[in-house]
């Protein structure tokens, strides 16, 4: 390991990771970003619309129809 990534034992905290992205792609840095926001977004939405849909179902399912 080079002396710039730090100690083995270093924690992993958000501005390494950052800079870590950075490093790798630093011209499409804003796209990577981006593209992480819209996945955490849409699995925050993914659950929503499991969680609700499921109790709907099965009280459809109860009632008969």
């Amino acid at each position: 390991m080079s002396h710039e990534q730090g100690d083995p034992g270093e924690a992993m905290t958000d501005r390494s990771v950052k800079t870590a992205v950075w490093r790798y792609s630093p011209r499409y840095s804003w796209l990577v970003e981006a593209f992480q926001d819209a996945l955490m977004v849409s699995s925050f939405g993914f659950w929503a619309l499991l969680l609700g849909v499921i109790p709907v179902m099965a009280f459809c399912m109860l009632r008969g129809g």
